[in-house]
């Protein structure tokens, strides 16, 4: 894994905003755009990104201490790292425990980031199994509404039937999501 992605895993867009511009208080997700010394709360924050909708600015933490500083981005690699210790570019030789913290920090950040991916990919398969259920509710309301039989003795539609049987049952899926 590159040393970009343990700093984007160890360290969030607020965090960077609270270390490098205390005096811009987060509201609502949003602050006063430090690149462009804006007034307003145009500057959009959430854990992985950040975007103005002044100065069009907006990327990761990385790329947000590029544009704070005007440095480059090994530069700002740097900085992140030493401003939030993490130690990935140890300028002497560490001591074996240190060198163990270090790798127990990795891993963590590792295993952080699968248990994120993970559970993007969860969310994702809930929204897909969501629409699906959605799209059979919606199938089952239109048959229950269109095919309904009007007349005694009518033939009585097998799609009718089935949306009387599995709607109920649906909705009960739908909840349970």
């Amino acid at each position: 894994m590159k040393k970009s992605d343990y700093i984007k895993a160890a360290v969030t867009v607020p965090e960077a905003v609270r270390l490098y511009c205390p005096e811009r208080k987060i509201r609502n997700g949003r602050i006063q755009c430090p690149i462009h010394n804006g007034n307003d709360y145009n500057m959009v924050i959430n854990e992985k990104f950040y975007k103005c909708h002044v100065c069009g600015k907006g990327g990761d933490v990385i790329s947000f201490v590029m544009e704070l500083y005007g440095i480059d981005f090994r530069t700002a690699l740097r900085r992140i790292n030493d401003d939030f210790k993490l130690h990935l570019f140890p300028d002497k030789p560490r001591s074996r425990t240190q060198q163990l913290a270090d790798e127990k920090r990795r891993r963590e950040l590792r295993e952080k980031m699968q248990r994120e991916e993970l559970e993007q990919q969860n969310r994702a398969e809930r929204d897909r199994v969501e629409r699906l259920l959605w799209d059979a509710w919606i199938e089952c309301d239109r048959a229950r509404r269109e095919l309904r039989p009007i007349a005694p003795g009518e033939l009585i539609d097998e799609r009718y039937i089935y949306a009387l049987k599995n709607i109920n049952y649906i909705e009960y899926l739908i909840d349970e999501l």
